[in-house]
């Protein structure tokens, strides 16, 4: 028999993965946690399980005792109420017989129905998804091809005014026109269009015949520079082929020869000379002979591809019927023309292939010029284009193949077959399977003109391929799966009424022994006690795991037990029976303190030393400053997000996640189940992670918010023996001990940013396994907290990038701690920006190349941040639409998004197009008046999800921000990506308003009590809207200079706002210009329906954003005494008199008048602390943005536009910021009593910006200012 008080193995691991997070400790070199709602299995989970995953607590239910108990409870009531085992008369018999068999006969019924109904629905399903999909496949068909030809039929356009600019600029005549870089030009148009062929061809009348003879023959040379152009093309092509091919086959370079094209055919070549006249086809012959018509003639001029053989140059294309009809009926719309479908052979031609794919010839008017349509037509762009090239890229990889049938009026038809973004041409004629020609969807092709009688049709088709997708035999397993279920539930019943019977019969004899035995040990009181006594322990016992050593099949068997102690093991080591009477000298032995762990729990600790072990930990880098800007459930959506897919690699990798501390992710390979390559997976592990987390912050950015996407990890592995074990108590937890995990966290702690640092026990083991390529040595040592120098390595990654879109750079000479930004990045803060806060290429360390690959990460940013501001504002256009319902406005005036399909009446808001008198400063108002609150209406309110916006409505607000973006110039604090940051944080703080449900007051009155408290902010979405708004556009624009320099250089900005707010009022307009553009229409429907909404909102934006301007004496004057009148008692108003002519109020309320000056007011302190955000948030978001406006200031002072050098006295004026604006600002926050926490929050954080600031802030100027010298030397 196996000894109870034998220490137990835990040498293997049960494979099970842990989802939830658990309580986590970190203390000498170990880390704990506690997980509560895992399961004890019975049996051991084979080892070979893939998924290599650990369970941390277990809660056993298979105790014998336990299961015994359970059994005498449910008998109990069943029998006598002697102590006999009870007795079932024959009558009783027989009527449970008959009710079992009433129960087999139903189950069998329902089995038969069940199974019917399954595979009728789902059937049904299966049709009904393979329609649906067909449909939507059908539908994009036809709505991108024909977009992809009004695509091409646009940029055709465009190449045709780029000539005529060229014939203006140059002073040049028509024909006597040679476009410079044509070959380039028609590349680039190929490329995009997808045309075969390109050509010019101009109007050449008789006068001019002579003298375009010679002018073409003079002026040939760029058939030669097409043809060079085309073998330097060649050549690129060839050697980006050839590394493509070894990087992803290893293959060696191919064996194309010199001058070829990917085809084999020829690309270097000599010009030859041209026909020296305007010629013709010979009748029969097909020669070229002089064209004896007088003209107006249309000569081929410049080609792309350039002419092989220069035949086709001069040749008069009206001399051939197909092209002599386009052209007039071109020249009678004067628009572009697409063609019949055309023979290969009828073509002008230069290509060296011949394709049998349809084409088309499409035919470009030129006019002679820009802006008059009247003028008149001097040549044309013939293009030559597949039809294949119009299917193409209209569907996702992977969709399922389909048919289209391209036909036309003329009695042709083409066949293509659609897989996935490939198109293929399938032959002549109508090749549809007609066992689909029920499910036609027939469109006609979108297009300009189209010569007569041969209008285009799309008809699409499924496929038998993607029916065969959709259509399967899942109904038939369906359906003998609920057969089966049925048969094994009836004999599982049968089995089940026959185990009870018996078990029943067992139990009751068992329990009335007990009983005999117990009544004989104790007097009815004591037993009574015991049995409470034990029910109490049994019920505490099931948070932890219970049961007893004897669960061990085989403790001689080594293998055996390692791969189930962790399901088996007992964490108080002693069957029910004994914990029970041991119980009171346990309790004794805890209040006197000098019980052992072994007369606590009634066996030994259980725990065991795993020899072989990696430890990963791996920290946010960036994080604490990120969040210190961020709501709570951001906070958690982020690390939720990053914290699964790491969790879902681990899974899969066969790593064991131990626990998060924060903001740090700690696993471990090598355990529970001890394996040799444990250190080759935890790099393959981090290393994945490490791009995942890359993958992750840039899909959040949208969501999220600015600098979101910039966040990454900074990892450490180290390899080692630790002890491991189950802390047994209140809660089972799972610990590791040892040098190993301290040196492990130091490897994390002096790592960088977005780079895996190994130790010398860790890189040796992949030297071991001969992966010493993936390592390299760092080139000093780090110092870490007691353990001195060490040597480590850093894990090459391969393909890795940094948030910005370039490769990985780091200096080793100065590791990132805490939670300080990459060194890359700090020193990117004083490079010249774009439009939206991204790194421009001028002035930077890094090549023309990576300058390249910043741009579209810059891009690809912005556009993120777009989106962002996109969800943000559109959420409040919801709350917008919702709260005018509830104000009961009629439906025509309302333009309410409902479920209804009928389509409302346009709302007239053509007052809005009135523009506005005078400047925007002359529209400040003290008292803007906000609505008044209605408790009937507002109980009414929908959820604003509830609702669906008008896509037309969120397209126009997504075009409008990406313009608005547009606006903001390439300084380095006065950017786009500044102004998401002001937006993030008037967000924020409208998401803090506090919420009056604090008050102990009846429901129906708590909103009345949220609008007063708030002064009316939180019930007008609009007003919201209207702020945001204001934050996002408040520095549109921005010249990256004060207002008094553009006074003082006298810009016309300037002088067009008499030098007052000469930024922030061309922000205004500007964006206001764009907003009340006729393409914005149905977005200012959604903002406004009436004219106190429309001046409500246009007050709201112009104060808001002229109190950006904080240098205006006179604006901050007047914002004083408003403030000083809304909240200071006894305070002395300004009069009237005293204040300018830009300021106004009118109220026959008083009350409601001070209500309103309070909210006007409040709003603008609220955008006036979010402009300057960064000084009231944490010290990294301070030191970035204070960082980026000194270079933008000391860019200004090398251009000349400023005389004091700012650097001299920066430290000083921002102590002085900080004591005269900043903080009374925050305090201002806290004294209004509407924002909560963030009010002590960003008062907080000013103060202590401003202390660290006074300690450090002479070494970081020189710090700015070094940064900046070295990125203009660079």
């Amino acid at each position: 028999m196996s000894n109870p008080m034998a220490p137990t193995s835990i040498l293997k691991p049960v494979e099970t993965f842990v989802d939830e997070p658990s309580d986590l400790e970190l203390s000498g070199g170990s880390i704990s946690f506690a997980n509560d709602n895992e399961e004890l299995k019975d049996e051991a989970i084979d080892s070979t399980n893939p998924t290599g995953e650990i369970t941390l607590d277990a809660h056993s239910d298979s105790d014998d005792d336990d299961y015994d108990d359970d059994e005498d409870k449910g008998s109990a009531g069943k029998g006598s109420s002697t102590e006999d085992e009870p007795q079932i008369d024959a009558k009783e018999e027989r009527a449970v017989v008959a009710s079992k068999v009433l129960v087999a006969f139903v189950l069998l019924v329902s089995a038969g129905l069940l199974a019917f109904f399954s595979y009728y629905y789902t059937r049904t399903e299966e049709e009904t998804e393979f329609q649906s999909k067909f449909r939507d496949y059908a539908l994009e068909i036809i709505r991108s091809s024909s977009n992809n030809a009004g695509n091409s039929f646009s940029v055709l356009e465009t190449f045709s005014r780029t000539i005529t600019s060229l014939a203006l600029f140059s002073n040049h005549s028509f024909p006597f026109i040679t476009l410079p870089d044509f070959e380039v030009r028609a590349h680039d148009f190929q490329s995009v269009s997808g045309a075969e062929e390109v050509a010019f061809a101009p109007f050449v009348h008789d006068k001019d015949r002579e003298d375009w003879e010679a002018y073409t023959v003079n002026n040939q040379q760029w058939i030669q520079q097409g043809l060079d152009y085309e073998y330097m093309v060649s050549i690129m092509g060839r050697m980006v082929h050839d590394e493509e091919e070894h990087r992803n086959n290893g293959q060696t370079p191919s064996t194309i020869a010199p001058g070829t094209n990917m085809e084999g055919f020829s690309v270097l070549n000599k010009a030859k000379p041209i026909q020296p006249f305007i010629w013709k086809h010979a009748p029969f012959t097909h020669k070229a002979i002089p064209e004896q018509d007088k003209g107006p003639l249309v000569p081929v001029w410049q080609t792309f591809p350039a002419p092989r053989n220069s035949y086709v140059v001069n040749h008069n294309l009206r001399s051939t019927p197909e092209f002599s009809a386009l052209f007039q009926m071109s020249i009678n719309n004067r628009t572009t023309v697409l063609s019949d479908i055309v023979d290969n052979f009828k073509l002008f031609g230069t290509a060296q292939t011949i394709s049998v794919d349809p084409k088309s010839v499409v035919l470009q008017p030129i006019c002679q010029g820009l802006h008059d349509t009247a003028s008149g037509i001097v040549g044309f762009l013939i293009v030559i284009k597949k039809w294949q090239n119009y299917f193409e890229n209209v569907l996702y990889n992977g969709a399922e193949p389909v048919i289209v049938v391209l036909r036309n009026s003329c009695g042709k038809a083409f066949t293509y077959q659609l897989v996935g973004p490939q198109a293929v041409f399938l032959g002549e004629g109508d090749l549809h399977d007609i066992k689909y020609t029920h499910m036609r969807i027939s469109s006609p092709f979108a297009h300009r003109n189209v010569q007569p009688e041969c209008d285009f049709t799309i008809d699409v088709y499924p496929t038998q391929t993607m029916e065969e997708t959709y259509l399967t035999n899942m109904p038939v397993y369906v359906t003998m799966v609920v057969i089966l279920v049925f048969v094994f539930t009836t004999l599982v019943f049968i089995l089940y009424d026959f185990f009870v019977s018996k078990r029943q019969r067992k139990t009751m004899a068992s329990a009335n022994a007990t009983n005999r035995i117990v009544s004989n040990l104790f007097p009815k009181a004591v037993r009574d006690r015991l049995i409470q006594e034990m029910g109490t322990t049994d019920a505490d016992n099931m948070s932890v795991v219970s049961g007893n050593s004897g669960q061990f099949r085989n403790p001689n068997a080594s293998k055996k037990r390692a791969s189930t102690a962790f399901l088996n093991i007992s964490l108080h080591g002693s069957s029910h029976g004994k914990k029970a009477l041991k119980g009171a000298n346990s309790s004794e032995a805890l209040r006197g303190g000098g019980g052992t762990s072994e007369d606590i729990f009634g066996s030994k600790p259980i725990a065991e030393l795993f020899p072989e072990t990696t430890i990963m930990f791996a920290d946010m880098v960036g994080f604490t400053a990120w969040s210190s800007i961020r709501e709570p459930t951001h906070v958690f959506l982020l690390l939720e997000t990053v914290y699964h897919a790491f969790d879902t690699i681990a899974k899969r990798r066969r790593v064991f996640k131990v626990e998060t501390i924060g903001d740090c992710y700690v696993a471990v390979c090598g355990l529970p189940m001890p394996r040799k390559d444990h250190a080759v997976v935890m790099c393959r592990f981090a290393s994945e992670c490490l791009s995942k987390m890359d993958i992750q912050v840039k899909n959040l950015e949208a969501q999220l918010g600015p600098d979101t996407g910039d966040l990454s990890i900074r990892v450490g592995l180290h390899s080692g023996p630790v002890t491991a074990g189950v802390l047994r108590g209140e809660k089972g937890r799972f610990q590791l001990f040892g040098d190993t995990m301290n040196t492990a966290s130091r490897m994390e702690s002096t790592g960088m940013r977005g780079r895996i640092q190994i130790s010398r026990e860790t890189a040796a083991l992949i030297k071991t396994a001969g992966k010493e390529n993936w390592i390299t040595e760092r080139e000093e040592k780090v110092h870490a907290k007691g353990k001195g120098e060490l040597q480590t390595f850093w894990m090459v990654i391969r393909g890795g990038s940094d948030n910005d879109g370039a490769s990985v750079v780091a200096s080793a000479a100065d590791p990132l701690e805490g939670d300080s930004m990459h060194q890359v990045n700090d020193d990117m803060e004083c490079a010249p920006l774009n439009g939206d806060g991204s790194i421009s290429a001028r002035n930077t360390f890094v090549n023309r190349f990576s300058s390249k690959i910043l741009e579209v990460a810059a891009a690809a940013k912005k556009r993120r941040l777009v989106e962002w501001n996109t969800e943000i504002l559109g959420k409040l256009l919801k709350q917008i639409v919702v709260r005018r319902a509830a104000r009961r406005i009629k439906k025509k005036q309302l333009g309410l998004y409902g479920t209804t399909s009928t389509k409302e009446p346009a709302v007239d808001i053509s007052f809005d197009q009135v523009p506005p008198s005078g400047d925007a400063i002359e529209e400040v108002r003290e008292v803007i008046s906000l609505p008044h609150f209605d408790p009937k209406n507002f109980a009414k309110s929908v959820h604003p999800d509830s609702i669906d916006m008008p896509e037309a409505v969120l397209i126009q607000l997504n075009a409008f921000i990406s313009r608005v973006a547009d606006l903001y110039q390439g300084n380095p604090f006065h950017n786009f990506e500044h102004a998401s940051h002001v937006t993030m944080s008037v967000t924020k703080l409208m998401s803090r308003i506090v919420n009056p449900l604090q008050v102990e007051a009846p429901a129906r009155e708590t909103d009345k009590l949220l609008h007063d408290h708030t002064f009316g902010i939180t019930s007008d979405p609009l007003t919201q809207f209207a702020c945001v708004l204001s934050a996002l556009i408040h520095d549109a624009d921005h010249p990256g200079v004060s207002n008094s320099v553009l006074v003082k250089e006298k810009d016309p900005l300037a002088l067009k706002y008499k030098d007052k707010s000469v930024a922030e009022q061309n922000s205004v307009d500007l964006a206001w210009s764009i907003l009340m553009s006729h393409e914005y229409q149905d977005l200012r429907e959604t903002i406004y329906t009436s004219e106190d909404e429309f001046q409500r909102f246009r007050q709201i934006l112009v104060n808001t954003v002229l109190a950006t301007d904080i240098m205006d004496k006179e604006l901050g004057a007047q914002r004083k005494a408003r403030w000083d009148k809304a909240f200071r008692a006894g305070s002395v108003s300004v009069s009237r008199s005293e204040h300018s002519s830009t300021v106004h109020s009118s109220c026959a309320d008083e009350v409601q008048c001070d209500v309103n000056r309070k909210a006007t007011i409040v709003l603008e302190h609220l955008i006036q602390a979010s402009d300057v955000a960064h000084t009231m948030q944490h010290w990294h978001v301070y030191k970035k943005w204070n960082e980026r406006l000194f270079c933008e200031v000391y860019q200004s002072y090398l251009d000349g536009r400023i005389e004091a050098d700012p650097s001299v006295g920066w430290y000083k004026g921002e102590i002085g910021f900080f004591d005269f604006y900043i903080i009374p600002l925050a305090k201002k926050l806290e004294t209004c009593g509407v924002f909560g926490v963030s009010s002590m929050e960003y008062l907080g954080y000013a103060e202590a910006n401003r202390r660290e600031w006074q300690d450090k802030g002479e070494s970081i100027v020189q710090e700015y200012l070094s940064k900046f010298k070295t990125d203009e030397t660079t």
